[in-house]
């Protein structure tokens, strides 16, 4: 258990750690400034992180959920389109003509 908490504290640390122009910003008014106000600013900015990363995650989602959506959709239209009867023939000429075509192939080479 305190192994899974040491790797998530260090996968954390090393997701967060801010390298930026945020980050500029905290480190100059800490040292124009106190501690205390450079602490309260880190906090401030961690605080608007963990609010927006809620917001990407559900994007992120939301992309993913509609792509495999369309994947379903496009799946169920082609196995519509290729179980009809007309789909069932068009098949079979075209899977004929493809294995007739590598026969000729093979036998001419």
């Amino acid at each position: 258990m305190t192994a899974a908490l040491v790797a998530g504290l260090l996968a954390g640390y090393g997701v967060a750690v801010p390298v930026g122009a945020v980050a500029v910003l905290v480190v100059g008014l800490t040292a124009r400034t106190s501690l205390r106000v450079g602490a309260a600013a880190a906090l401030g900015v961690a605080t608007a992180d963990g609010v927006y990363a809620p917001a990407a995650v559900a994007g992120a989602f939301a992309a993913s959920a509609s792509w495999q959506l369309v994947l379903a959709g496009g799946g169920a239209l082609v196995g519509r389109v290729l179980t009809g009867r007309r789909g069932r023939l068009v098949t079979a000429l075209a899977s004929g003509v493809l294995i007739g075509g590598i026969a000729v192939f093979i036998v001419w080479s």
